[in-house]
């Protein structure tokens, strides 16, 4: 990300400065005089008069910020105004949602490349039927599916970056959903997709094991590229990379450890590389309205 850290909520002790300069009530930048007794990366609250600012991005003493937060009003600022770093509701919520254990990949956040936070309708649907998303009261978001029968992947996606990029994501089947019987059953997972093929890949949990499927649509399998046994979990982390040379699918119970599951060259399956990155379920013979979770999805 650009900032070479995730963006989760963030404090230091004695944050105080002053503006370098006053600002409109529209502005989303800032420069202070001295930065120095701020957290060095994102997210954290600061005051200015009576407003609450969200800050973004740090570069030197310039502040990106989102105004009037925490129902203040965004207002105009003079020069020499102070600036002080709180610990306010908001971020004490935001820390808790974000969680304190993985201070790499936070739980309950959904980022872009830049580390911009995206929301159920910051991604595309794509083969959606009846499946509905909602953004979760944590901070991820819920998928609401429909019985299906067959394969019927349906789910949303982002634009991606050129490659190298790495996609990390905490997904977690809901209530409802089918044991796999060998032929169908749910599933939640990663798609990595070349639009102008319709091909793609499906990194996907089901309750007895990952499978890294190539696909050639939302609809039609192609072959696994292999398996992976983890019988009986029905969370995981998940991790898609393109290296410039080879697609890459990893996996870990904790978000810390990681282990590399699947490879084979970015191009084996699709001609030039993924454009498209997103989630996708199955409800494959599940309860109807079953519910998914993707609690992370961070691109990098």
């Amino acid at each position: 990300m650009a900032t070479g850290l995730p963006r989760r909520e963030r404090w230091a002790n004695g944050g105080v400065t002053t503006l370098n300069g006053g600002i409109t009530d529209s502005a989303t930048s800032l420069v202070v005089t001295s930065a120095s007794s701020f957290p060095s990366s994102p997210d954290f609250r600061i005051t200015i008069d009576d407003e609450v600012l969200l800050v973004t991005a740090i570069s030197g003493t310039t502040f990106t910020v989102e105004r009037g937060k925490e129902g203040t009003t965004a207002a105009a600022h003079s020069d020499t105004t102070a600036v002080d770093h709180f610990l306010t509701t908001g971020s004490a919520d935001q820390a808790f949602q974000d969680g304190f254990t993985l201070p790499d990949y936070p739980y309950n956040r959904l980022l872009d490349a830049s580390g911009n936070t995206l929301t159920a309708s910051s991604f595309t649907w794509f083969n959606q039927g009846t499946a509905t998303a909602a953004d979760a009261d944590d901070g991820g978001i819920i998928l609401t599916m429909p019985n299906e029968t067959g394969r019927q992947i349906r789910g949303k996606w982002f634009t991606a970056p050129s490659a190298p990029w790495m996609l990390t994501a905490y997904v977690m089947l809901g209530p409802g959903f089918k044991m796999w019987d060998g032929t169908n059953g749910t599933t939640i997972g990663l798609t990595a997709e070349e639009s102008s093929t319709g091909e793609l890949y499906y990194l996907k949990l089901r309750n007895d094991r990952l499978v890294l499927e190539q696909m050639g649509s939302y609809t039609s399998y192609t072959a696994d590229v292999d398996s992976y046994i983890e019988n009986g979990h029905h969370e995981f982390w998940l991790r898609l990379q393109d290296d410039n040379t080879d697609i890459r699918a990893h996996v870990s119970r904790n978000g810390y450890d990681w282990v590399e599951c699947f490879n084979e060259g970015r191009t084996t399956h699709l001609a030039t590389g993924a454009n498209r990155l997103g989630f996708g379920c199955e409800s494959d013979g599940a309860v109807a309205g079953a519910h998914f979770y993707i609690k992370s999805w961070i691109l990098g």
